[in-house]
């Protein structure tokens, strides 16, 4: 539910594997203890707000049924690092869903992205003017194309693309 577990500073580990998770509006809230958070692959919808200012989350995996990520999903999450993405038919984000709000933004610095997945959403690590401070991107086996402003805000250094890319959207990495 909304809330459900605003404030526990307990929590060591979050598996979710709920095939629906449309109750829940920043049911971590105020969570600082929190190091990981496995998103399973029976979970085909990430609502917005979900996991909304959920401080202590560093480590981050979202399982291969994803299909859809609502807006600001884990906005607000301040200790985020690492992001382990792994949804293979995540054809559309509703928006930004990292953070474009909250302007001295995360220290999400690593992106690691599935063998199987071939798309990486548009706005999917977007943002805005903020600057993640992503670092590095593990690319996986079988990406063929990174939508518009996928990366937007990233201010890599450098980037090495694979061969199996086809598509690079507007804005990509901008």
């Amino acid at each position: 539910g909304n809330y459900a577990f605003r404030g526990c500073t307990s929590i060591a580990q979050v598996n979710f594997n709920a095939t629906e998770c449309n109750y829940m509006y920043n049911a971590f809230d105020g969570c600082t203890n929190t190091a990981n958070v496995y998103i399973g692959d029976n979970v085909k919808v990430i609502p917005s707000n979900a996991f909304n200012h959920f401080n202590g989350l560093t480590n981050l995996t979202i399982g291969e049924s994803v299909i859809s990520i609502g807006s600001y999903a884990f906005d607000y999450c301040s200790s985020l690092k690492k992001v382990n993405y792994n949804a293979i038919n995540c054809a559309a984000t509703n928006g930004t869903i990292f953070n474009s709000r909250n302007y001295n933004y995360n220290d999400l610095t690593t992106v690691v992205i599935g063998d199987k997945v071939k798309t990486i959403p548009a706005k999917l690590f977007y943002v805005g003017s903020s600057h993640s401070r992503i670092k590095s991107i593990t690319w996986g086996k079988s990406i063929e194309e990174i939508q518009e402003e996928a990366f937007y805000g990233s201010d890599m250094s450098s980037i090495t693309i694979p061969g199996t890319v086809k598509t690079i959207g507007d804005y990509a990495f901008a």
